[in-house]
């Protein structure tokens, strides 16, 4: 169960992050904020951007991604550790060290 909801929150996090890069880009470019009452003017890139459902859509995703790497960070937390660990660890042994860990509980011996 723990293995199916890390690759949900895996998939939710690559998607926001793509949406969130393409509204991004969006709005840095003015494609999103188009025609409008301030095309007779020259303004900033960010008072254009402002008006137009990119910024929201933007601002949402950004919002919602904060929140998946927290629970991200929460899901792979023991592996994070043990990455940590491994980096920091004088060790003179040789070979090859892992951080796996079981954690579907399905693969049991």
């Amino acid at each position: 169960m723990k293995i199916r909801l890390k690759i949900i929150v895996d998939l939710l996090l690559l998607i926001t992050g793509l949406i969130n890069i393409i509204t991004g880009l969006l709005i840095l470019l003015d494609i999103a904020a188009g025609p409008g009452r301030y095309s007779e003017r020259i303004i900033s890139i960010t008072e254009l951007s402002s008006k137009g459902i990119a910024k929201l859509i933007h601002n949402y995703t950004g919002i919602i991604i904060i929140s998946l790497v927290f629970f991200h960070l929460l899901l792979n937390w023991r592996t994070i550790l043990c990455y940590f660990r491994m980096l920091f660890k004088k060790s003179g042994k040789t070979g090859i060290l892992t951080c796996e860990s079981n954690d579907s509980g399905d693969n049991k011996n």
